[in-house]
C-alpha cells in the first residue's frame, strides 16, 4: 500500500490538520480519499518538464516518462487493499503481460481520472 494511502488513512483516523503537499494524480487509489479530506481548494503547481527528476543522476524519473505503471500501481492497491499478501500480489502483478497493461491501461485510468473527479472509491464504486 501506498505512503500516501497511509498518511491519508491517519489523518482521517486522527482527524488532524495541516498541509499536504502530494501530486495531483487523479488516477491513483488514494486520490479520492485526499479529495474526501480536503478542507481548502488545492493549489496546484503546473507541471515542468523536468519536474519529476533524479537530479543525482541526471535523468528523468520514471514516473515523468508515459508508462503504464500508473494504471498498475491502482490494480496492486487493489490487491493489497483486499488483504492479499505482498508475494501473492506480486505473483499477480507479474502475470499480467506488456500487451495486457497496454490494451486495459487506457481504460483503467480513464475510470480512475471518472472516480476522481467525482470523489468516488474506484474499488468500492457502485
Amino acid at each position: 500500500m501506498s505512503l500516501l494511502n497511509r498518511c491519508i488513512r491517519k489523518i482521517k483516523s486522527d482527524k488532524a490538520s495541516g498541509m499536504m503537499i502530494v501530486p495531483y494524480w487523479p488516477t491513483q487509489i488514494w486520490f479520492p480519499a485526499l479529495m474526501e479530506i480536503v478542507t481548502d481548494n488545492p493549489l496546484v503547481i503546473n507541471r515542468k518538464k523536468n519536474l519529476l527528476s533524479l537530479p543525482h543522476q541526471g535523468q528523468e524519473h520514471p514516473l515523468g516518462k508515459k508508462t503504464y505503471s500508473a494504471c498498475m500501481s491502482s490494480v496492486r492497491e487493489n490487491f493489497e487493499s483486499r488483504g492479499l499478501s505482498e508475494t501473492s500480489t506480486k505473483i499477480l502483478m507479474s502475470s499480467w503481460k506488456n500487451s495486457t497493461k497496454k490494451q486495459y491501461g487506457t481504460f483503467i485510468n480513464k475510470w480512475s481520472v471518472y472516480c476522481g473527479e467525482r470523489k468516488i472509491n474506484q474499488i468500492e464504486a457502485s
